[in-house]
């Protein structure tokens, strides 16, 4: 078990618990900051609610937030599923072929690195 509450294992790989929110404007990761506002940051951990919280650009219509979540995580992971939540705002993905140690330090570096 992890001290992040959002990952799990299961017997297909590892299980991250995360909650979307779609169409946030001004992402660090991915939109060029043109206005004198901060960039938003597409990670952070929600520890009442023990979910990783995930940022798109995508709205959620016609699967385009979950298009993008699956991009983010394949960049991060390689092969990522969503296994629960395609209609909801809370999601489960599904890393496989990964050990929880490998996906807990993977996550914890990104949520460092997007809070300096």
């Amino acid at each position: 078990m992890s001290d992040l509450g959002c990952v799990r294992t299961s017997e297909e790989g590892v299980l991250i618990d995360i909650r979307v929110i779609p169409n946030s404007r001004n992402i660090k990761s991915t939109v060029k900051n043109t206005k004198n506002t901060a960039p938003e940051k597409i990670f952070g951990y929600d520890e009442w609610d023990m979910r990783l919280r995930v940022r798109t650009s995508a709205p959620a219509i016609k699967g385009k937030a979950n298009k993008e979540i699956a991009c983010i995580f394949s960049g991060i992971f390689g092969n990522c599923y969503i296994v629960s939540g395609k209609l909801s705002r809370k999601k489960t993905v599904l890393v496989p072929n990964q050990g929880i140690r490998e996906v807990v330090g993977k996550l914890r570096w990104y949520l460092l690195t997007e809070s300096e």
